[in-house]
């Protein structure tokens, strides 16, 4: 199974002008008439009627909008801890409009963590439009390579104490960024090292406070898919059963980008739809049955959403695409909490 693991963004400046103009049309000034004065010697002079135009007066007045340059931080310092998460109320409830067949038990399940998980690892994973290669990013605080001296291949990657390539499988390019606070990974598939050296060598991190990696020098078509914190941090889902045998399950997590690796190993999987947003759908032979279809989908910034059924993609995508928000009791009567607690093995990511 392909491993996820994260790295970025940047801020910009602007300064705007903006230019008033303001005139005096010649129609505007009064006529001059005829004004008598009287000097010291008691002689009378005509006034002069003047018959040049008036001229139209031009103001520019520009504003200039201060600026400020935010420096972020450069390697792993200041990297954050994932953060805590005491209350569940960030994920939504959802559940599909459409039936799936056979079913005759569906039970729920939720946690949240109430303390932060410490050192654990941020993902962010890349993919082509068609799914021809990606890119995963992994940030590793607090944690050392392993990797022996004689399968590492070292090259220069400003500003990183070490950077090397360490030996891959074919069609895998694997570099390691060295930093005093921990490590970052950049996993390629179908990428050449030249692409993943360029890659790193263009993030750049997000302020200070923000896990992750902006990322500039990526291939054509590639672009963010999903990110977060590997190990998840607060989760709830929902499995339903037909005489004991799970035939669909559904689960809605706080980063866990692990809920995308079923798929991103199975060699007909392909980029979809659900909910306006890209997902990431496979299907593989079942166990004696239908086939088992995983679909994975980001509907909003570090959430995950993963849908599996024991059911041909395009059924199972159409269950996926029915699925809606939902209100606490609506929710809570479509399912019940398992007799004990998932063990996380049950599951068709087994």
């Amino acid at each position: 199974m392909l491993t996820i693991l994260v790295v970025g963004a940047s801020c910009g400046d602007e300064s705007t002008t903006f230019d008033g103009v303001s005139s005096v049309p010649s129609s505007s000034v009064p006529p001059v008439t005829d004004v008598t004065t009287t000097d010291a010697s008691t002689t009378t002079t005509p006034a002069t009627t003047s018959t040049t135009a008036a001229t139209s007066t031009t103001a520019a007045a520009t504003t200039t909008a201060a600026t400020t340059t935010v420096v972020p931080p450069t390697g792993l310092a200041e990297w954050p801890s994932a953060p805590p998460i005491t209350s569940l109320d960030e994920l939504p409830r959802i559940l599909p409009a459409a039936p799936i067949p056979g079913t005759d038990d569906v039970e729920r399940f939720e946690w949240a963590s109430d303390a932060s998980p410490g050192f654990i690892d941020h993902s962010q994973l890349f993919v082509t439009d068609d799914l021809s290669q990606l890119l995963l990013v992994t940030s590793n605080l607090a944690q050392f390579d392993t990797t022996p001296e004689e399968l590492r291949s070292y090259v220069d990657v400003a500003p990183w104490e070490t950077a090397f390539f360490g030996k891959s499988a074919p069609g895998y390019a694997n570099l390691t960024l060295v930093d005093p606070a921990g490590l970052v990974t950049l996993n390629g598939r179908n990428m050449t090292e030249d692409e993943v050296l360029a890659a790193a060598a263009s993030i750049r991190r997000r302020p200070a406070g923000e896990p992750g990696w902006e990322i500039p020098e990526l291939p054509a078509d590639m672009s963010p898919f999903h990110e977060g914190w590997a190990s998840g941090i607060a989760s709830r889902g929902v499995q339903w059963f037909a005489g004991g045998n799970l035939i669909a399950e559904l689960h809605v997590a706080i980063g866990a980008p692990s809920l995308v690796d079923p798929q991103l190993d199975m060699d007909n999987a392909m980029i979809t739809e659900v909910g306006g947003v890209r997902a990431i759908a496979a299907e593989r032979p079942g166990f004696g049955g239908p086939p088992i279809s995983l679909i994975t989908w980001s509907p909003a910034p570090k959430i995950a959403v993963y849908f599996g059924m024991q059911a041909p993609i395009e059924e199972a995508l159409s269950v996926a695409r029915s699925l809606r928000e939902v209100d606490l009791a609506t929710w809570q009567a479509a399912s019940h909490p398992p007799e004990f607690p998932p063990d996380g093995c049950n599951s068709f990511r087994c």
